[in-house]
């Protein structure tokens, strides 16, 4: 009786592990089911509604830091033009050297000749006139590679404007040096932008700001 018992026993025990087993089962299969519904059309056009606010948000910050990256490359540029039209004069003063006026296309003009313009009421000036062009070619400016319609020489440097990415090299300029007698000879360096017509090219104001 007492082995009947024991054994009864443990074929009830295991029924219920069973069962309980059985449940769990039940309800995992159950969370499955549910969890491979997919997603309802109300929260796809929640998730397209949310992106789109981070959009609008995003995209003008975006444009705005691009703009500014811009607007400091076209300053450096510009300060590079003064810097580099100061050592082409400096170039043809002190050192004679024969340098030549380049064309946009790469090909060679006039020999670069200082006007003087000395007189009383001046004092010592001096001048030259050149384009961004003839600083890139004679090597007083950085330029790039990339001319695609140079049809003379395909690996002749150009100048891009920052902003546009356009071909500046025609932009004509004035370098003026102005030497003050009346204070211990202190030299300037003038930039005047002789090609107004052309928006791309850098204007007086900015050269002198």
């Amino acid at each position: 009786m007492i082995v009947f018992s024991i054994v009864k026993d443990i074929f009830l025990l295991y029924n219920e592990i069973g069962m309980v087993i059985i449940m769990k089962k039940r309800n995992y299969e159950k969370k499955l089911k549910l969890n491979n519904k997919g997603f309802t059309l109300i929260e796809v056009l929640a998730v397209v509604v949310i992106i789109a606010v981070l959009g609008l948000v995003a995209v003008p910050n975006v444009l705005k830091t691009m703009n500014k990256g811009k607007d400091s490359s076209y300053q450096i540029l510009i300060e590079d033009i003064k810097i580099a039209g100061q050592q082409l004069f400096e170039e043809l003063e002190f050192a004679h050297s024969n340098l030549y006026y380049y064309n946009k296309n790469g090909s060679t003009g006039n020999l670069i000749e200082i006007v003087d313009e000395t007189t009383e009421a001046t004092n010592n000036q001096k001048k030259i006139s050149v384009n961004l062009q003839t600083l890139v070619s004679n090597g007083f400016l950085t330029g790039t590679n990339n001319d695609t319609t140079n049809s003379l020489n395909k690996n002749t440097k150009i100048i891009l404007s920052p902003k546009t990415q356009n071909d500046i090299g025609e932009c004509e300029i004035v370098i003026k040096k102005k030497v003050n007698k009346g204070n211990n000879y202190t030299t300037t360096y003038e930039f005047e932008n002789q090609s107004e017509s052309n928006q791309e090219c850098p204007t007086t104001v900015e050269y002198r700001r």
